[in-house]
């Protein structure tokens, strides 16, 4: 992982933010800890090889810059990330290898501590929702508890990958992911909903289940509706952005999020972004690599892509927290 100051930003599944009453220190801590990040050696020069020149020594604007190549270089395009195809003719930096292990995508992520406030388990693929649901329970089961258990997904459909892939290995297709998450609390954690209410459709759909294990006590499952549907589906930023509007999380909440190596440490920045400066609260983040699933297969183009999602996702980080304290900007690299 980067190697961010002692509270660590970018430390997706070792130190959290600590919750500082000031919000105003908070947004320092944030600030300080990315201009840190844009230091480092590996991420400077996975950016300049991409770039394809030298950066500033300011660590404000290599921020700014990395999400403008990120921008420039983006492999989705609008497609989902499971569609991304890499041709011949792009070159895959020689510092991408590094720079993710940096990140921690290619390690498993253990939780700090033994109990949370509140769970989060991230949705995304039909396979990483199987995955990642499968993981946390069996987490609660054995290492780890919390006050809270959420899964957040969204109405996106299935890609026909996706369904191909539930055919082959599971049953005949969901709608789309958030009912697969659902489906995997019903069939792994022996639960009987409790109550549901559904608003809205299509991109706008939001859906809040209460389900109640004999196992694992009350969770709650919720399908978010994107903040732009005229223009894209719900992401992870709507994701926790919803939860947080329904929950209401506390100063000082520990908040542990659950999802894939791959993704965390972006995932982490923007939690940190919708959780963290607005809420007070201490982000965990932890990934599992799954490498043991013969369904999980991720090529260079997808790391690749993740990389350019944390050097956006660092960049928005750092423009909300000089927001909540505009004083950082002027102090960034003193």
């Amino acid at each position: 992982m980067l190697p961010m100051a002692s509270h660590g930003v970018g430390q997706v599944s070792r130190m959290p933010l600590p919750a500082w009453g000031d919000r105003a220190k908070y947004s320092d801590l944030v600030v300080s800890d990315l201009l840190q990040f844009a230091s480092d050696a590996t991420f400077r020069g996975f950016l300049a090889e991409l770039g394809g020149r030298s950066l500033p020594q300011d660590n404000h604007e290599v921020l700014a810059i990395s999400s403008e190549l990120a921008g420039l270089h983006d492999l989705r395009r609008g497609t989902e990330r499971d569609g991304i195809v890499v041709s011949e003719s792009i070159s895959i930096p020689r510092f991408l290898d590094a720079f993710g292990e940096r990140l921690g995508m290619y390690e498993d992520h253990l939780p700090e501590l033994e109990h949370y406030d509140h769970l989060l388990i991230l949705g995304g693929t039909a396979t990483s929702n199987r995955l990642r649901v499968a993981w946390a329970l069996k987490l609660l089961a054995s290492v780890v508890s919390a006050g809270s258990i959420t899964l957040l997904g969204t109405s996106r459909p299935l890609s026909d990958r996706e369904r191909e892939l539930e055919r082959t290995h599971w049953r005949e297709p969901h709608a789309n992911e958030y009912a697969v998450l659902c489906e995997m609390l019903e069939n792994h954690a022996a639960v009987a909903k409790v109550n549901e209410k559904i608003t809205g459709t299509g991109r706008s759909l939001q859906a809040i289940t209460e389900w109640r294990s004999t196992k694992y006590g009350s969770i709650q499952s919720l399908c978010a509706p994107s903040s732009q549907p005229s223009e894209r589906r719900a992401n992870t930023g709507d994701c926790l952005s919803t939860w947080a509007r329904i929950t209401n999380p506390k100063e000082n909440e520990r908040i542990l999020l659950v999802t894939t190596s791959i993704y965390a440490s972006y995932q982490h920045f923007t939690a940190v972004r919708e959780l963290g400066l607005p809420f007070q609260c201490s982000i965990f983040t932890i990934g599992n690599t799954f490498n043991s699933d013969v369904n999980i297969t991720y090529h260079a183009g997808n790391y690749l892509q993740e990389a350019f999602a944390n050097c956006d996702s660092a960049w928005q980080l750092l423009k909300a927290a000089l927001q909540e304290n505009p004083l950082s900007a002027r102090e960034r690299d003193t």
